[in-house]
């Protein structure tokens, strides 16, 4: 820097460039500082909030059956302010269920069956990890959502598989967020033996079809995180 002004003095003709390498260098400086702020703006965090709910469907030779929870724990991250009607990107998802909130249709029987196929002690969560995520729709659907494309890596009774997710981004007002998802699963994919009743008179089919609707809301909503 010294020596651009020393050019200058003794050229004077040089000043013009010399100002306007200072201005160059200037402009940089401010803009690399200001870079990391813009970006980290633009990101917005939602934890899980009340009103969240999965029902895993399945069927057996008898009749059909399901298991619910209402404990969804775990964060999302979306760049992009939803208010502009676009949402850039998904960059972060991840949602735990805990096995033993699960609970049969059918009662304490029931109940009892699905945590001795998932071995909950050896096993206590069901887990979602994002790995990516294409949106499908730069404006809202009909329904008020965004549609994503998604891959992740989904773990069950131990076992880990990337699993594909279509995911329904639902922005309501004051920082709340519904996701949705419907997916059909096999159980045996996941090392889970389908339940039977009766010394196997009642036999469970291997598929199985998981439907859940996950509330969230901003961090600084007032919400409070990690809610059920």
């Amino acid at each position: 820097m010294r020596g651009l002004f020393m050019r200058a003095y003794y050229y004077p003709q040089s000043l013009r460039t010399t100002l306007s390498v200072m201005a160059v260098i200037l402009g940089l400086m401010i803009s690399s500082n200001a870079l990391p702020a813009a970006v980290a703006a633009t990101a917005v965090t939602y934890h899980s909030a009340a009103g969240s709910k999965v029902v895993v469907r399945g069927h057996s030779t008898l009749h059909d059956w399901s298991v619910k929870s209402s404990t969804l724990t775990g964060k999302m991250i979306l760049s992009g302010p939803v208010a502009s009607g676009k949402l850039v990107t998904l960059d972060l998802l991840h949602v735990s269920i805990p096995v033993s909130t699960l609970k049969g249709s059918d009662g304490s029987g029931m109940t009892h069956t699905i945590m001795h196929a998932l071995h909950r002690k050896q096993h206590p969560n069901i887990t979602f990890v994002l790995t990516h995520a294409k949106l499908q729709n730069s404006k809202p659907a009909k329904s008020g959502g965004y549609i994503f494309q998604t891959a992740g890596l989904l773990k069950i009774n131990g076992i880990m598989r990337k699993e594909p997710m279509t995911l329904r981004i639902t922005p309501h007002g004051s920082g709340k967020m519904t996701v949705q998802t419907r997916v059909k699963l096999k159980m045996r994919d996941f090392s889970v033996k389908p339940p039977t009743a009766m010394f196997g008179i009642i036999r469970s089919a291997n598929a199985i079809t998981v439907s859940a609707n996950w509330q969230l809301a901003e961090v600084n909503s007032g919400e409070k995180p990690g809610s059920k």
